[in-house]
């Protein structure tokens, strides 16, 4: 598993974040474990891995495979899009919406036509 030491880039939003914005998270689930963890693999494997809020300033997170558990202080994941690139394959990138527990996540490359037209 590759990992990035920092968390820039990969977004969680903290249960007191949530419940400003009007979620109500019950008190079973403010817990000592985390509450759900991100996934993301491709196939190949050893692709980079780009996320974003908004599809554009995109931040390098890591390579696939990729695990990040959600922190303990968090609840949810926010909404972000996530782009997968490899050498001589096309870019994949599939965004998400705000949801809690696990994101799993799996991108199949497809390789780049090495045919030319002339």
């Amino acid at each position: 598993m590759n990992n990035v030491s920092s968390d820039r880039g990969l977004g969680y939003m903290k249960i007191e974040e949530y419940k400003a914005q009007g979620g109500r998270v019950p008190k079973a689930e403010v817990s000592s474990k985390p509450l759900g963890f991100l996934k993301i693999t491709s196939e190949p494997s050893d692709a980079s891995i780009w996320t974003s809020q908004n599809d554009e300033n995109w931040q390098f997170v890591g390579y696939t495979p990729f695990e990040k558990s959600l922190p303990l202080n968090s609840s949810h994941w926010i909404a972000e899009c996530y782009k997968i690139k490899k050498e001589g394959y096309k870019d994949k990138k599939e965004c998400r919406p705000v949801n809690r527990g696990n994101r799993l996540l799996h991108f199949n490359l497809e390789k780049n036509d090495s045919k030319k037209t002339d």
